[in-house]
């Protein structure tokens, strides 16, 4: 993998609402989208590797609502993979 990734992460999430936060410094740079609701507090975190979290918190409890971890996730599944992150978060 390579910055490559990084570049396609921010290109997609250029069209999503959220803010973008990129951290290219150290072996394996990374790119962050954070969406905050009344309600959830969300974030994809995405690495020049091809590894990612997404997570989905409710800010009443504290509770996840949403967790899942990919080991290499290619930039042609983001709609797909995160389809159900999109769908929780609104």
């Amino acid at each position: 993998m390579s910055g490559t990734y990084i570049s396609l992460f921010t290109d997609w999430v250029s069209s999503k609402r959220g803010e973008l936060t990129t951290s290219l410094e150290g072996p394996d740079p990374s790119a962050r989208l954070d969406i905050d609701t009344d309600q959830l507090i969300g974030r994809i975190t995405y690495w020049s590797s091809g590894f990612c979290d997404a997570e989905i918190m409710e800010v009443n409890t504290e509770n996840y609502v949403y967790q899942k971890h990919w080991e290499h996730l290619p930039p042609d599944n983001f709609d797909f993979e995160f389809a159900e992150f999109f769908r929780i978060i609104g």
